[in-house]
């Protein structure tokens, strides 16, 4: 019986060094976690930063790039809208610019050319 006393005392001496034992690994653990999830917090605030500056720089250039096809496109429109407006009011010596390409403000430019020369023949 004393023998049984012994044993269930020292049994329970190392259950409670254990217990204490598994409860400084686990408050060790408890603060790496802790770290690590600080350390992938900052991480995370710094790459949020990135991504939203690298946004900003991509809209400021699709807005440039916006505004210049805009411009490429514009510009020989009016000069098209302006010899129009010459021949309408009956001044055939107006010229359109020299438009270059090829895509439909190309052609226009070409056609309203034809045109201005067919009206001056006749």
């Amino acid at each position: 019986m004393i023998d049984s006393m012994l044993a269930e005392a020292e049994a329970a001496m190392l259950g409670a060094q254990m217990t204490h034992q598994a409860q400084i690994i686990a408050d060790a653990e408890q603060a790496r976690m802790q770290s690590g999830s600080k350390s992938n917090s900052s991480l995370v605030g710094s790459d949020m930063a990135t991504v939203f500056i690298l946004s900003e720089i991509v809209f400021m250039l699709a807005i440039v790039i916006g505004l210049l096809l805009s411009r490429t496109i514009a510009k020989p429109l009016n000069a098209i809208a302006l010899a129009a407006e010459s021949i309408a009011s009956g001044d055939l010596t107006h010229d359109v610019m020299n438009v270059k390409s090829g895509d439909e403000v190309g052609k226009l430019a070409h056609s309203f050319k034809q045109m201005t020369h067919i009206i001056l023949r006749s």
